[in-house]
């Protein structure tokens, strides 16, 4: 070995020696300190002014009333007082066209079984004449549509709109574009499967 191959090999286990955490991090805070020393408003700004807005906050925080709201869903215009509400509380919201208690806060995805019960209420809502029916024709309308989603024009259809109904409630229909064979039948497959007609209804005499 060389004198110039032990002097290199000398000098680089000196400085695998000397090369710990304690003398990065001292070399790191005297170079911080050197550039902070040249720029001291600079640094005054750096301390000083999130001092001033922790302190800002603080202060506001003391003109503030605390609030205590309980655990839940709170909508009470109360500043003072929150009230509790379950996120699955089943009541609390009214729709007008649906006749029944719903969730004030969660409810079931509806998608096109909301559609179609709307669509079949508005053609009851924007009916003819209905004030000629009598009231058992007019129920048996209401609920045919409304209940029974009796609404194909086509009177051979086992769905075709009541008797009752007929010449004063046109259904509504959904519109389907480009309206052609192939999205006909992948609408009205889809429908079928999403959807499928069940007669809830018990009609044997067991």
């Amino acid at each position: 070995m060389t004198l110039q191959e032990k002097l290199m090999q000398t000098s680089s286990e000196n400085l695998e020696q000397r090369r710990t955490s304690w003398t990065f991090i001292r070399s790191l805070l005297w170079k911080n300190w050197l550039i902070k020393n040249r720029q001291p408003a600079a640094t005054a700004c750096e301390v000083l002014v999130p001092t001033f807005f922790i302190l800002l906050l603080g202060i506001l925080k003391l003109l503030t009333t605390t609030v205590d709201v309980p655990a839940g869903w709170s909508d009470d215009a109360d500043n003072t007082a929150g009230t509790r509400y379950n996120l699955f509380q089943p009541t609390g919201l009214d729709i007008e066209w649906v006749d029944a208690d719903l969730p004030k806060f969660a409810l079931h995805e509806s998608t096109m079984t909301g559609l179609m019960l709307k669509l079949a209420r508005q053609s009851i809502d924007d009916g003819l004449r209905l004030e000629e029916l009598s009231a058992s024709d007019l129920t048996a309308c209401r609920t045919g549509v409304l209940a029974g989603g009796l609404v194909d024009t086509n009177t051979s259809s086992p769905f075709s709109v009541p008797t009752e109904c007929i010449g004063k409630v046109v259904p509504y229909k959904i519109g389907i574009a480009p309206d052609n064979a192939f999205t006909r039948n992948y609408f009205a497959e889809a429908m079928e499967m999403w959807y499928p007609r069940l007669d809830l209804l018990n009609s044997t005499t067991e």
